[in-house]
């Protein structure tokens, strides 16, 4: 039995509308071709939000007692910082490139948003995987995950959902 879908379902609506207005102002802001700094500016607000909910989601599945202090809820702030830049600035290029180069119907934008998706999703995996490793209080560094032949096996364990997912 799934557990964790609680903190998601309530996060889901707050993380999305501070995503998507950070990046429409940030695009206004930036201008429409600045892809890393639109990144940057909607994934920054958009991991403030999400951290939290993230890591209640985690105490929930694991079953383990939370305690509401700043360092329990920003626990693994910092790979999920970086999981959401990559993955923002992923989908955000493919969906927006050169502003008409992709087409303007639904279902090019559809697809150009689901390439942008799975790229993003296989990019951003190491990353995911370090921010549930250290959300679930397992210290890990960047280059384990390449070098320990037990995380090499495992860090991309995760990827289909998320890419699936990201067509949504």
């Amino acid at each position: 039995k799934y557990m964790g879908y609680l903190p998601r379902l309530v996060g889901a609506f707050p993380n999305r509308a501070v995503f998507w207005m950070s990046q429409d102002y940030a695009k206004q802001t930036f201008g429409s071709t600045s892809y890393l700094h639109i990144g940057a500016f909607a994934s920054s607000f958009q991991t403030v939000i999400d951290t939290p909910f993230e890591n209640l989601k985690m105490r929930s599945i694991m079953c383990a007692p939370f305690a509401c202090t700043w360092s329990e809820l920003y626990c693994g702030f910092i790979p999920n910082l970086h999981r959401n830049f990559v993955f923002t600035t992923s989908v955000y290029f493919f969906t927006n490139k050169g502003d008409g180069y992709i087409g303007t119907r639904p279902e090019e934008r559809f697809v150009s948003a689901g390439v942008g998706g799975v790229f993003g999703s296989l990019l951003s995996q190491p990353l995911d995987y370090i921010k549930t490793l250290r959300q679930t209080n397992t210290p890990i560094f960047f280059k384990e995950v390449f070098i320990n032949p037990y995380h090499r096996r495992n860090y991309m364990n995760g990827f289909l959902v998320r890419a699936c997912v990201s067509f949504l």
